[in-house]
């Protein structure tokens, strides 16, 4: 039986600078850390990032220079950091593009793409 399971830097050489990459998990908890941390050792640069209720996981990709790029509904970090430092610093200095969205939309947008739709009324 063939396995789809991979390592932790083969699955970061699957992503190249330049892509746009949808990160799971809500604030501080559940987010592919390990896989962040790979990309930045990597040194992927001008990521587009889909999110919804992201944290430290994406901050943590702005701090490092790898995102251009951000869609997505509440940057934070939870009791941490209600407003996420780097975030907060590269759009105040106009260094990120952002487009914002409320929670709702943003699971619209999940949704229409998982039944291969270009959008989902609401």
């Amino acid at each position: 039986m063939n396995t789809k399971v991979i390592g932790l830097e083969e699955a970061a050489a699957l992503v190249p600078s330049g892509a746009s990459v949808s990160i799971g998990g809500f604030t501080s908890q559940r987010h592919p850390s390990a896989l962040l941390r790979a990309l930045v050792r990597k040194g992927v640069r001008d990521l587009t990032i889909y999110y919804h209720s992201a944290g430290s996981d994406v901050d943590l990709l702005i701090g490092a220079g790898c995102v251009r790029r951000l869609e997505g509904a509440y940057l934070a970090d939870g009791v941490f950091a209600p407003i996420a430092p780097n975030f907060r610093r590269h759009v105040q200095q106009g260094r990120l593009e952002v487009e914002d969205y409320s929670n709702a939309a943003m699971m619209a947008r999940f949704a229409a793409g998982a039944m291969g739709l270009p959008f989902l009324p609401t």
